[in-house]
């Protein structure tokens, strides 16, 4: 299991949440892989120490709130706010993309978290004394393709509740621990991921109208 890391990367997102209609939202990030698990495939390792790009345009966003156990305390559950896209568009940049893209980014199908494939998921925080957020994109075969995964924490309070006691998605810059790709293809059973290789920057530039926090809670009013 991959363990946290020191803090690496920013996300930044523009979005109005709750009741917005859909929308179309750009996401993107870089990193610099420096860390490698079990077997992943040559080509894959051949990106290490490289700094490289991805942007994902996710197009009919929409957010699902939902309910998740806690394993603690047993029996337990916390509120947890999904952002969904009816469709999207991924690509790799820089040294390596031709190798990225070929071998990951052409393949991805879908969000990755059950059951709504979503693409970006934050929870409120009472499971742990931190709110999670995680963004997962798939292959349409995740036993025999590469899957990415990007995830980390804030302090309680950095996504605020809406009306109905679920964490807010809106336009805040967060701190990833880790960006990772997990190799299933054929024979390979490997991950490789930027944990401590330097700055990673995942920016969610504005895509929608930016909307301010005071016009924000006058809608949950």
């Amino acid at each position: 299991m991959l363990r946290y890391a020191t803090v690496m990367s920013m996300i930044v997102l523009a979005v109005l949440p709750g009741t917005a209609p859909a929308s179309d939202v750009l996401m993107s990030g870089s990193f610099t892989m420096d860390w490698v698990a079990g077997t992943p495939g040559a080509d894959l390792l051949g990106i290490l120490g490289h700094e490289n790009h991805w942007s994902i345009f996710l197009q009919g966003v929409q957010f699902v709130c939902d309910d998740m156990p806690c394993f603690m305390p047993p029996g337990s559950t916390t509120k947890v706010q999904n952002l969904l896209a009816t469709s999207f568009t991924f690509q790799f940049t820089g040294p390596d993309a031709t190798i990225l893209n070929d071998a990951v980014g052409q393949h991805f199908t879908q969000g990755g978290l059950y059951p709504h494939g979503a693409y970006f998921q934050v929870d409120k925080g009472v499971c742990d004394p931190f709110q999670r957020f995680i963004f997962y994109i798939f292959p349409n075969d995740t036993s025999d393709g590469v899957y990415m995964q990007i995830d980390g924490y804030e302090p309680i309070g950095t996504f605020p509740d809406d009306m109905n006691g679920c964490p807010t998605i809106g336009p805040f810059a967060l701190q990833a621990v880790q960006v990772v790709l997990f190799d299933r293809r054929g024979m390979n059973e490997g991950n490789i991921a930027a944990l401590n290789g330097g700055p990673i920057s995942l920016q969610i530039p504005i895509a929608v109208e930016e909307r301010s926090w005071a016009a924000i809670k006058a809608i949950y009013r």
